[in-house]
């Protein structure tokens, strides 16, 4: 093994360990986790002046994507909360639409699940229309969040916060009716 090059090894994306070497040039061996922690303590953190790992305080993206027929939208649940009654978890996101023949739009959007009521706002930062909408209903002690999709469009969600959610999780699941008479728009601000 150690006669052969580097481009002649065998690649592998499934592995529990990796050998590599110290600084003393001995062989040891490091499992895929801790391998993630070392490179981790290696790599700079993202910020708007430099490149590097996205912070970890920052949950994921979450892709929705609609391409059915024209003037067909989908309706798709997102999110689920708990009502609050002491901290304050507020559901805050960033989205942001592609679309077929327009500018990529940006809107932030807030939502707060209080026992004395429910506090939620859009704003649309882009230079096209908003092609989705955000709903909200009360379900019981929870609060739902939803988004409208048009037609041909790509929505990306990212949740700042995801602390008063259930299960701390992103829901992506499509409703098989687009009826929103029971749910409430998120007013524009």
């Amino acid at each position: 093994m150690a006669d052969r090059k580097e481009n002649e090894l065998t690649k592998a994306n499934n592995f529990e360990y990796v050998r590599a070497l110290d600084s003393n040039g001995n062989s040891i061996q490091i499992s895929k986790s801790d391998l993630v922690s070392v490179l981790e303590g290696l790599l700079p953190e993202a910020s708007k002046d430099k490149k590097g790992l996205m912070p970890t305080s920052y949950i994921s993206y979450y892709p929705l994507s609609h391409w059915g027929t024209a003037g067909t939208p989908a309706l798709v649940k997102i999110a689920k909360m708990e009502k609050q009654s002491g901290a304050v978890f507020p559901l805050g996101m960033l989205l942001w639409q592609k679309n077929v023949g327009s500018a990529t739009t940006f809107v932030i959007a807030s939502v707060v699940n209080r026992t004395e009521g429910i506090i939620a706002a859009n704003k649309n930062l882009g230079l096209s229309n908003q092609k989705f909408k955000l709903y909200y209903k009360e379900e019981g002690d929870y609060l739902s969040v939803y988004i409208l999709l048009e037609s041909f469009v790509s929505a990306y969600v990212c949740f700042a916060n995801t602390e008063g959610l259930e299960n701390n999780e992103f829901i992506a699941e499509r409703q098989s009716s687009t009826d929103t008479s029971g749910l409430t728009l998120f007013p524009n601000v």
